[in-house]
């Protein structure tokens, strides 16, 4: 009886934990400001806002257990760690521009916000004494189309991403707004306008139009 009442508290305490750190993420449009990381590109994503991987525990002692801190406790706090990482999932984001006449533009640029769980963040036990909240970064990308007026961002990983602005000189461009949602369980929900269920379709894409001015 006593071990089922101590199983059933170490439950209590690992939900109640996993609720805060739920109400601590930022609802799409309530984005933080960007970082300045800034690309231009319509390949996969190379560089150093790619995940970043985790110190191996055959070769770091950044997790050993601080003595001011149980055993069970410790437990807990792994786990948050492990949910709170999974939280970046891969991004596939498909995109094309086109005219009125549904013809495909080139040279047009779409900026979009990244947001995604520091890795860096949790590589040591200083994870421990963050802000909630602070683990959350935003990356400021650009894309552009290329002559068949297609972008597409992948290679890298996050949990939401969301459309800034879409524009090219000598032309008219609507306001848009949506973005995709990128769940652990693999899920992806658009965010806003239903029609980006395209945007992680690389035969359909997300489109974007344009009209000459």
């Amino acid at each position: 009886m006593k071990k089922l009442l101590t199983l059933s508290i170490l439950v209590v305490l690992l939900l109640i934990g996993l609720l805060i750190f739920d109400r601590q993420q930022p609802a799409p449009k309530e984005r933080a400001k960007p970082t300045s990381d800034h690309l231009k590109t319509n390949a996969e994503v190379t560089t150093a806002t790619q995940a970043t991987a985790l110190p191996s525990p055959d070769n770091t002692n950044a997790f050993i257990r601080p003595a001011s801190i149980g055993e069970e406790q410790w437990g807990r706090l792994m786990l948050i760690r492990q949910l709170a990482l999974a939280q970046n999932q891969p991004v596939e984001f498909y995109a094309r521009a086109v005219d009125q006449n549904e013809q495909p533009v080139g040279g047009a640029r779409l900026r979009i916000t990244l947001s995604r769980i520091d890795e860096k963040m949790f590589e040591t036990t200083n994870f421990l004494s963050r802000k909630m909240g602070d683990e959350i970064i935003h990356l400021s990308l650009e894309l552009t189309s290329d002559m068949n007026g297609w972008m597409h961002l992948t290679n890298i990983t996050g949990k939401a991403l969301w459309v800034e602005d879409f524009a090219k000189e000598g032309y008219l461009s609507k306001s848009y707004e949506g973005g995709v949602s990128y769940e652990p369980s693999g899920k992806r929900n658009p965010i806003s306008d239903i029609l980006m269920t395209n945007a992680w379709n690389p035969n359909k894409g997300y489109i974007f139009h344009l009209q000459r001015e």
